[in-house]
This record gives C-alpha cells, structure tokens and sequence, in this order.
C-alpha cells in the first residue's frame, strides 16, 4: 500500500488526546499486521513525559532521522499506557509509532507528551502518516516552523536608557597555592539575556499588563530592537527582499531561517516574515515568502528570537493610565557567533580595543600570600604565590557594527575566563628622557624605582610596548635595570647616592624613535577576563554604538599548557 493519513476519532481521553487508527471509527483492521505511523514534531529543550496507549500494542520511537531513532517506550491493549521521562534537546525530531494489531479487530494508538505539568500535544491524525512499511526520512513533510505559533512580544522599548545585553559564560578555575591556575569552560557558548525599559500609557500600558499576566514562563518571540534597519524604499510585495550597505550584511544578525518583524510604531500593526537565502558577496538577503502586503518608506524591520522571562518583571504605575516597566529576556535559541582573536601578535591573541578615557581605569594589586599568626609572636608572612596579580577595569566605547562584531568574536574565542591573552596597561608606563636612536637596546628613563622596588622580576612588567602615533607599535622586553646616579663636578658618583635616571637594557636592538612621535609606552601583560558575565549596552537601534565594562586579571600563569 501507499503513504496515507490516518483516521482519528473519540471519545477524548483525559487531556483531551483522540485514538489515531489506520481504519474508520468501528473499522477492522489487518489481523497479524504492524502499522508504521510517523510524523515530525519540534521539541524546546527540557523533559518530557511521553505516554502512549495502545490496541493491541505499540512502540514509541524518537530522533532526528530514520537511523538515528530510538525506542523510548512500548505498550499493550492488557498492559495499559505506557510513559517515558525522555530529556530532549531543541531542535525538529521525528516521531514513530510502530502498532501492531494480532487479530483482526479494531487498531489505534493515543499519544500525550507533557513538559512538567504542562500538557504540549494530544493525540489526533494531524501530521501523521500512515503506511505498511517504515516511512522514509524523504517522505517525512518538513515540521511546521513552531516559532509562527508562538506569541510576539511587538512593544518596542524606550531608548532614553538603551537596551542593555548580557553574555554569560561559565568557567571552572582550580588555583594552587603558587597563583598557577588549571581553567575549564564549562559552558562553551553563552547564554544571552536581554533587559529594556518601557513607558506606555492607556491601552499600550494595558497591552504589557496583558503581556505579563498571560505569558508567564512561557516562550515567545521578540525582536532584536539593537539590530533595527529602516526600509529607505519600504517593503514590496514582490518578496524581493532587503539590500543592505555595501559589506553590513555581515555584521547584522539576520540569518537564514530567521523570522523577521516589520512595524512603523504601531504594536498592533505589524507582519511576521522569513529571512530566505542570505547573499553576503551582494550584501542582500530574500524573504523566504512574498509578503502579504505592501510597507511604506521608514519602515523597520528587526530579527527576532525566541525567549523567555525567567526574571519575574517588574511595572511601576505612575498614574491610573501611565506606567513604567523593566523587562529581562532569556533568549531559548542558540548565541550565533563565531569566534575570532581577529589581532594576533607574535602567535598570540592581542586585545584590540582601546579603552574610554573619558572613563577612569582602576587598578587593584594582590599577591597570593599566607600569614601564619598564632596570635602571641610576630605574623609570618610567606609568599608562595612571589608575583603580584593586576585586576584592571576598564571601560569601552565602540562605534559601528564592525567593531561590534569584532568585540562579540573576542569574547566568543576567550569563553569568559577560559582563555588567555596579551594586552597594553593603557598607561604611560615610563618615560623615557630623550630620543631613542638606531640599533639602541638601552633606553634611559626617568627614575621610577625599577631597580630599587623590583625585588624580583615581575613578569606583568617585562614587556614594553612603543605606541607611536602612527598606529605602529615596537615590542621588547626588559632584560635588566642599572641606577645612574647623580655625579659630582669632577665625574665622581655624589654621596649620598642620588638616583637621577635608570637605564633598561632590552633584548633587541630599537630602530630610530623620535620620542614626539610616540603616543605612549606601556607594559604589555599576559591575562585573561576576570568575569564570565559581560553586559553590552545599546545606546541607539539603527548605529552601533555599545558601550561595555570589562575587567582583567593580569598574571603571568606559570603552569604550563594551554587551557582546555
């Protein structure tokens, strides 16, 4: 026989699931015959109960494709339902019942799958086929995009404060007591929550209560208001798609696959439609379907993506018709990012940013030391960890999407503080008292207290860094310190010593450097993040401009290896 549907029929069972059968309401079906039933379903990820029933027996298959099904339970007419506790990833599946019926007699299978408490799909012939031999993958329809069915979220937030983007990763740091650390990610992709504040009045403030009272934890979609683009030609119903300036495509976050949210304003008003194939070399995509209407010139359109309100919001009513509210959004789709140092230097990962200066850096310095006091004698102080730690703040502004981008792929490759890397102290670290000229390895200094205050070597400042003001920078690294000292008329050292400069002795030769035409000299230093939580905050919604905290931990990590 050929693929068919089935039939289905009552009376409902308990969560309302009907008998889906290969023969009519009081039909015989084949005696000593096994039924192939399949169809796709889309799971969010999380547990599911699956309970099937069945006359006269049945099994329950689930996977991504034919081969990779597995059984997950099995039933029979004098067995009862049968329920299996299934974790399910997100994701299209399909789903396959195999019923057998032993004598020729009445045939059918019901099917409830409950996620929690929550009962997501009854039985009933809808999507299922039916056939005598085991249904193909090629044969399967394509699952239905579950994401149309979903509720949109369409208020769009007020700007005044701009929307603010947390990228959370997890790290697992082991330190010994010598300040060596063992890192592990633990989640190697970040989770992404969004958090917008919104000031409405009459109805639009009635639309959020709405919103808030009647969805809950449930999932829902909402458009990105960060990535909006305004349709300088408006939206045809050609279903041409859209073209963007020339190489911004790339940085934008429509995908292919993506649904896509087209408003002017009005909540109410707006269509929901598919990104189709996206065409990076001529900076356009199409839509997946012509739209159903025509939109004027100035209207937006975002990439949307599906979410949840873990944090419980919150609505502050200034009068009986105006209220303020603050929403977070957990997003339930994978963060799409793909990971680049982007700027190497010497086979290691660079950081490229420069921080606001507008904005103070803080310094916090700390050495992994331990005090033995039995409370009657003089502290003992042992210094197992001998180099000092840096923890830096600093902050950041970038500007357009390019840099954007760039700063999502470097956080991306570092995974929080999974990964290290080198960086500037952004400080004039030392100044140097003249020019500097060909084949130098010996710069002299004014006096900073090098070769009095280093005890030891510090690794956090080895490494100079020359930035000139032309965007070059000239790296070495410091090999010793001499004091000189302050002489007497006749060429002999004044007593007592006075120090008047220090000399650094370098491991290469410096080419010529007009001391003028340098911006700045700094340490460079060996570090990593030190927070696996980063807040990016969106101060407009058609111009990149983002503003970001970030924090280091500069050390040098003497274990060897490179972190997992």
């Amino acid at each position: 026989m050929t693929i068919r549907t089935p039939f289905d029929f009552g009376p409902a069972g308990p969560d309302g699931e009907l008998k889906v059968s290969p023969v009519p309401e009081g039909g015989t079906a084949l005696g000593d015959h096994t039924y192939y039933f399949a169809r796709r379903f889309h799971f969010s990820d999380g547990n599911y109960t699956l309970t099937i029933a069945a006359d006269d027996g049945a099994s329950l298959w689930i996977g991504t494709t034919q081969l990779t099904s597995r059984i997950i339970g099995s039933c029979t007419l004098a067995g009862g339902p049968s329920s299996a506790f299934v974790n399910i990833p997100q994701g299209d599946y399909r789903l396959d019942v195999l019923l057998q019926n032993i004598p020729a007699s009445p045939a059918y299978f019901t099917l409830v799958i409950k996620k929690g408490e929550d009962v997501v799909y009854t039985s009933d012939k809808t999507d299922w086929l039916l056939d005598d031999v085991a249904i193909s993958d090629d044969d399967l329809p394509v699952a239905a995009d579950y994401r149309f069915g979903l509720p949109m979220f369409t208020t769009l937030p007020n700007w005044k404060q701009g929307v603010t983007e947390r990228l959370t990763w997890l790290t697992d740091i082991l330190s010994s007591e010598t300040a060596a650390e063992q890192r592990r990610s633990v989640r190697r992709n970040a989770r992404r929550q969004f958090e917008a504040n919104f000031l409405r009045q009459r109805h639009e403030r009635d639309r959020l209560d709405t919103f808030f009272s009647g969805i809950g934890a449930a999932e829902f979609m909402f458009p990105m208001w960060h990535e909006a683009v305004r349709m300088e030609d408006g939206i045809d119903m050609e279903g041409s798609g859209v073209r963007f300036p020339d190489g911004e495509l790339q940085y934008r976050e429509f995908y292919k696959g993506d649904l896509v949210f087209v408003n002017k304003g009005d909540p109410a008003d707006y269509d929901i439609l598919q990104v189709g194939d996206v065409d990076y070399t001529n900076n356009r995509f199409t839509w997946a379907f012509p739209p159903p209407r025509a939109w004027p010139i100035g209207t937006r359109i975002y990439p949307m993506r599906a979410a949840r309100m873990i944090t419980p919001p919150r609505m502050s009513n200034i009068t009986d018709t105006v209220s303020a509210a603050t929403l977070q959004f957990d997003l339930s789709e994978p963060y799409k990012v793909t990971a680049s140092w982007g700027n190497v230097v010497g086979g290691q990962p660079f950081f490229p940013f420069v921080a606001d200066r507008a904005t103070n850096i803080d310094s916090e310095y700390s050495r992994k030391f331990f005090t033995i006091d039995n409370d009657s004698g003089v502290p003992v102080t042992l210094d197992h960890g001998r180099y000092t730690t840096i923890l830096t703040q600093a902050s950041f502004r970038l500007f357009g999407r390019i840099k954007a981008t760039q700063l999502r792929q470097w956080l991306q490759a570092a995974r929080g503080q999974a990964m290290h890397f080198f960086m500037p102290t952004f400080m004039q670290d030392i100044e140097p008292v003249g020019d500097i000229q060909q084949g130098a390895q010996e710069v002299v200094i004014r006096p900073q207290g090098f070769y009095e205050y280093m005890l030891r070597p510090q690794p956090t400042r080895i490494q100079l860094s020359f930035q000139l003001r032309t965007g070059t920078n000239i790296y070495a690294n410091i090999t010793n310190v001499s004091p000189i000292y302050k002489t007497d008329p006749d060429g002999s050292v004044s007593t007592p010593l006075v120090t008047v400069a220090e000399m650094l002795s370098l491991d290469v030769a410096l080419p010529e450097i007009d001391m003028s035409e340098v911006k700045r000299v700094s340490f460079v230093t060996e570090a990593r993040f030190n927070q696996d939580a980063f807040e990016l905050h969106h101060n407009t919604n058609q111009q990149a401009a983002v503003d970001v905290t970030l924090t280091f931990r500069q050390a040098f990590n003497p274990r060897v290896g490179t972190p997992a």
